[in-house]
């Protein structure tokens, strides 16, 4: 297995081959970023969450942080962005555009400085993967933290190969940058930096070796002010915790692994097992810098993926796992360039057979809408009349629905004073109330009396006969109930209530131009009359 190819011949054309496959792929990315540009619509209620925190002015913005989960420098470029353009929907999504492209742009380029002539495998399995695609567009700090995660682990091994000062202060940029997007980016750096370091002083090389641990002391100070709103965000957010295991984990891995098709999980950890195998072959038969580097990252990444997302104990989400697809595969092209050209040719051949197999998963996947809470805003302005009520239920629906629907004309389940963003403690305070949704009862009880309409933007949960209604006591510390179960009862009273004395309940949603995302294709549910 040859690590160094004679000019000419085998080399030359493997070479050509794969220029001419990673070009046509990436061109074939920009296409689908650019549909989901035209398709993606109105913004989801996270996205919304992330404008609302653009739109504050930067002292409320900071007092708010402990509400979010990210840090606030990409609802600083939002704000920068609404002060520039337009406020409206599809200008967001330009400048989603222009994040999922500089992500393309970071593969090429850190790919080169781990040694790969492409990102082939980059490219093929973490670009091309229709919820990367869509992730990385949003108005989420997702995008633009995984470009400069990726960015990271490339200038930090340029950095190690270079040693001179222009390239030390370039990783110590990105990595400070890094950390400003994404909490968990702090991990990904350190992980970089101590890969680094592992080769220098396996070199012997301790100098560069303490320069690589200057890099992540230099983003640990910048990152340190963040620390009281993680903390804070910590006291607020236990209520959303649940016991996570390998089942919870494994469930959302494999929903990535599948999201272009169900075939794709085992090619991907094919891929993972094989790349491992062969870097540590190459590691330790070639001495290649580059692919022990590469075979570092790879180890620690996954080893603290999975054991961040289990001491969270939060419900773990498909989408968390990009950020270590991205570092992933960036590194397997890293280690899989040192290979002879035979290999080269089967890498080119594996990913022309996943491009075109998940073709079609990734053309419909990008002409997603987003959400279908535009249509429902419309709908409720044409017919609402005046002593109806609309409620969002669950609460979070709000977060959506105000920025197309003015906040004073509904209430939430539970009723909550602030919806533009997701206020996980206006959520705690409702559940340690010993009934915090009497009032809204009542309330719903007088409007269909009355001869009004109850309009739902989201479902009640409507009990089975017989089923019986679950009571929870006011929350506290170590009560063993989260928030889910505590919507859950209240949605089951409602329902109830509305299932025993509501003359008739219609879902009455608007009709998309297409496709919505599955994530808020939300229902309009129009309740009338009474009987007792």
């Amino acid at each position: 297995m040859a690590t160094q190819q004679p000019a000419g011949g085998l080399s030359a054309i493997a070479s050509r081959v794969e220029w001419a496959v990673a070009l046509l792929l990436t061109v074939w990315v920009v296409t689908l970023h650019v549909t989901y540009l035209f398709h993606a619509g109105p913004l989801w209620r996270d996205e919304c969450g992330t404008i609302a925190f653009a739109s504050m002015p930067f002292g409320e913005m900071w007092d708010h942080l402990q509400y979010d989960n990210f840090p606030p420098f990409f609802e600083w470029i939002a704000r920068i962005w609404l002060s520039l353009f337009s406020a409206s929907d599809f200008s967001f999504r330009i400048l989603g555009l222009i994040v999922g492209l500089t992500i393309l742009g970071v593969l090429w380029f850190s790919a080169r400085l781990l040694g790969a002539r492409t990102p082939l495998l980059a490219l093929a399995f973490f670009a091309l993967n229709p919820l990367a695609l869509r992730v990385g567009d949003s108005m989420r700090p997702y995008g633009l933290g995984f470009a400069l995660v990726i960015l990271t682990i490339g200038v930090v091994w340029k950095f190690v190969t270079i040693r001179n000062a222009k390239w030390f202060v370039i990783a110590s940029v990105v990595a400070t940058l890094a950390v400003q997007c994404l909490y968990q980016n702090a991990f990904y750096i350190a992980i970089a930096v101590l890969a680094a370091a592992a080769v220098c002083l396996w070199k012997k090389d301790r100098k560069t070796a303490g320069k690589c641990f200057a890099i992540g002391a230099i983003a640990a100070l910048f990152f340190a002010p963040h620390l009281p709103n993680i903390h804070k965000g910590g006291q607020v957010r236990d209520i959303t915790r649940v016991p996570v295991g390998y089942d919870l984990l494994s469930q959302a891995f494999n929903e990535l692994l599948t999201a272009a098709k169900p075939l794709m999980q085992p090619v991907y950890l094919a891929v993972f097992v094989t790349t491992l195998v062969v870097g540590l072959f190459v590691a330790f038969r070639f001495k290649k810098l580059n692919v022990i580097y590469a075979v570092v990252v790879i180890v620690l990444a996954v080893l603290f993926q999975f054991t961040l997302l289990m001491q969270l104990g939060l419900p773990p989400r498909s989408w968390y796992f990009l950020i270590l697809l991205g570092p992933l595969m960036l590194c397997a092209d890293g280690i899989w360039s040192a290979l002879g050209s035979r290999v080269q040719i089967s890498r080119i051949a594996l990913v022309l057979a996943v491009a075109t197999v998940c073709a079609s998963a990734c053309w419909s996947g990008v002409q997603l809408r987003q959400t279908n809470i535009d249509l429902i805003a419309a709908k409720l302005k044409a017919e609402k009349k005046p002593g109806d009520i609309v409620l969002a239920a669950a609460w979070f629906n709000g977060v959506s629905l105000c920025r197309y629907y003015p906040q004073t004309n509904f209430t939430t389940l539970p009723p909550m004073e602030e919806i533009r963003i997701h206020r996980y403690d206006l959520m705690k305070r409702a559940m340690q109330s010993p009934d915090p949704i009497g009032p809204l009862e009542t309330q719903i009880i007088q409007t269909l009396r009355s001869g009004h309409t109850l309009w739902i933007v989201g479902s009640l949960k409507f009990p089975q006969p017989g089923e019986t209604v679950s009571q929870f006591p006011p929350y506290h510390t170590g009560i063993g109930i989260n928030d889910a179960a505590y919507y859950y009862s209240w949605s089951a009273r409602l329902g109830k209530l509305v299932q025993e004395h509501a003359l008739k309940g219609d879902i009455v949603t608007p009709a998309a131009p297409g496709p919505v995302n599955p994530m808020e294709n939300i229902n309009l549910i129009a309740v009338t009359g009474w009987h007792d």
